[in-house]
């Protein structure tokens, strides 16, 4: 039986975390796009993951390159970068996206999905949405950390759900849990919500959530952003549970960890560049765009500015 050619282009927390599982599968000719020290180090050693959920796992992937024009033309293309390099990694991968490649942001925000589709207009694009707390480490193997692991995968076209739900059986037989929505665009707002208000708000005082637990000021503006950004997300006609912002706020405040961060938080403690603009900045561009007003991103929009301007 001819393998599934899989590649995954961003090796990071996200990419290596799926890389490991993919490398495992005897089924799936998994290829990554990587550079430098990274790629060599995957080429000799491949990947590794430790994970509090599914223990060690990894292998050798059969092609470790830094262009698409090197490896074979893909079945399935993963896209596990930061927004802002969301342009720059579509140009590497392009040489190995044929005419019938499916292309899959696994990535923040709500955005990504629109520029795949823009670079690639012949293409099929699904939508997808990870929860995991992972992060690649110094040495390139990736850690998971957390009680919880798991991906949402979707199509906006129900031609293309036969898609989504071959992608997820892939993943699933290769040992991670992913699962298949109906609802994409609902699961990715969900998140978003989430991001907006979570992410934000421990980036903007370098902070962990139990500091956020034991402060009614950033409580209210936890459940401020939570508000602002359903608001949005109804004007733009998406469906979500009417109860959306009391679950998450209440998981915010009262269920998540104390000792838990976001992944923005250390990009901006560590001065590196943030995905302000693929949170707030969305959300700022969309509420103008269908009159929704958002006082609370707004000033932590221009807050977050100002401090990465010092």
């Amino acid at each position: 039986m001819e393998k599934i050619k899989l590649c995954i282009a961003g090796v990071g927390g996200v990419g290596g975390l799926l890389a490991a599982f993919a490398a495992e599968d005897e089924t799936i000719e998994l290829s990554l796009i990587a550079h430098g020290k990274r790629a060599e180090h995957l080429r000799t050693e491949g990947i590794a993951l430790h994970s509090d959920i599914f223990g060690t796992h990894g292998g050798i992937p059969a092609h470790v390159e830094e262009f698409g024009s090197d490896l074979p033309i893909q079945k399935y293309v993963l896209v596990c970068v930061k927004n802002y390099s969301l342009r720059e990694i579509a140009e590497q991968i392009r040489g190995c996206v044929g005419k019938d490649t499916v292309l899959v942001p696994v990535m923040n925000g709500i955005e990504a999905a629109d520029v795949l589709r823009e670079l690639f207009p012949g293409n099929i694009v699904l939508d997808a949405v990870i929860y995991t707390i992972s992060e690649a480490l110094p040495d390139y193997s990736v850690t998971q950390v957390g009680k919880h692991s798991y991906m949402i995968v979707g199509a906006r076209d129900t031609a293309q759900a036969g898609y989504a739900q071959e992608l997820q059986q892939i993943l699933s037989h290769a040992g991670y849990d992913c699962r298949y929505t109906e609802d994409a665009v609902g699961e990715m707002w969900q998140k978003f919500m989430q991001n907006c208000a979570y992410n934000t708000v421990t980036a903007r005082y370098l902070i962990n959530s139990g500091v956020i637990q034991s402060s009614p000021e950033l409580g209210m503006d936890i459940r401020a952003l939570l508000e602002e950004t359903y608001r949005t997300a109804l004007a733009c006609g998406v469906k979500l549970p009417e109860d959306a912002v009391e679950q998450k706020y209440r998981h915010t405040m009262f269920r998540q960890d104390p000792s838990a961060t976001s992944s923005m938080r250390r990009d901006a403690e560590a001065g590196r560049r943030t995905e302000l603009d693929t949170f707030l900045g969305a959300l700022i561009r969309r509420a103008e765009a269908h009159g929704v007003e958002v006082p609370t991103a707004r000033r932590y929009y221009a807050e977050m500015i100002q401090r990465m301007k010092v």
